[in-house]
């Protein structure tokens, strides 16, 4: 288990993270987990743009310090969506993965999303009511 960050700062980085995505500023690893996912549930880019700006502060579960960078963390969330799957007639919830870092580069921060998959275990949130 990870730490759990202040309210306001998991806000900070929410909103930094949001505007990596709106300004197009961000990457989802082509890690085999996330191209099966996004595959399997046939997601658009702009559905998993929509997915990704759609996090609020109570999908958030937990930090942990970065393992590339000093000083920076790797943000978890978890977010219950409406997807298809190929083989699936009608959509039906899914409880996704979703692990982040946002990385400063010389033209200001990137967000790199590690994990943009199916939940594999349970989640706590700290800021559910």
């Amino acid at each position: 288990m990870g730490n759990v960050n202040s309210r306001v700062l998991v806000e900070l980085t929410l909103d930094e993270m949001k505007k990596c995505v709106a300004e197009g500023s961000f990457v989802i690893l082509p890690r085999d987990k996330n191209l099966a996912f996004i595959e399997d549930c046939n997601i658009s880019t702009q559905e998993q743009t929509d997915i990704l700006l759609a996090l609020t502060i109570e999908d958030y579960s937990e930090s942990e310090p970065s393992e590339r960078v000093v000083g920076s963390y790797v943000n978890k969330f978890g977010k219950q969506v409406e997807l298809k799957k190929v083989l699936d007639k009608t959509a039906k919830p899914i409880d996704m993965y979703v692990k982040f870092e946002i990385v400063e580069n010389s033209n200001g921060n990137r967000t790199v999303f590690i994990s943009f998959h199916e939940e594999e275990y349970k989640l706590s949130f700290p800021f559910r009511q």
